[in-house]
């Protein structure tokens, strides 16, 4: 069967929306309830379940990942940074070098008004 377009791979950066899966999924539960006998038809419906299944293994796998330890370890280290730079932030907005002081002000107040939902609350600046 010659289809213009084939999917050699999928692609993982597609799967953060699982609108499109989903829409794959009711495609495939929709073509294989026609009765249509045709080798042709056959053939796509097949072709079509063949990359279907990758991407839900795909899919699967994008999913499962979200719960591993290196990204638990990346969000642990991301608030870390993120408490070091609001902390030092906070220490130059105390600074008592005018210059030093004024240049820290707006970036306190993008920290005051951009809070982060961590574990752990950001305490009041």
């Amino acid at each position: 069967m010659n289809i213009p377009i084939q999917i050699d791979t999928v692609s993982i950066a597609r799967a953060t929306n699982a609108a499109h899966y989903e829409y794959l999924a009711t495609v495939m539960r929709r073509v294989e309830e026609i009765p249509i006998e045709n080798d042709l038809w056959r053939k796509a419906v097949d072709e079509f379940r063949r990359a279907f299944t990758d991407e839900d293994k795909a899919f699967k796998k994008y999913s499962a990942s979200l719960k591993t330890a290196p990204l638990r370890d990346a969000d642990a280290e991301r608030d870390r940074l993120y408490a070091s730079l609001r902390d030092a932030v906070k220490a130059f907005a105390k600074f008592p070098i005018a210059e030093m002081s004024q240049a820290a002000e707006p970036l306190l107040r993008i920290i005051k008004n951009y809070r982060i939902n961590t574990a752990e609350k950001p305490k009041t600046l």
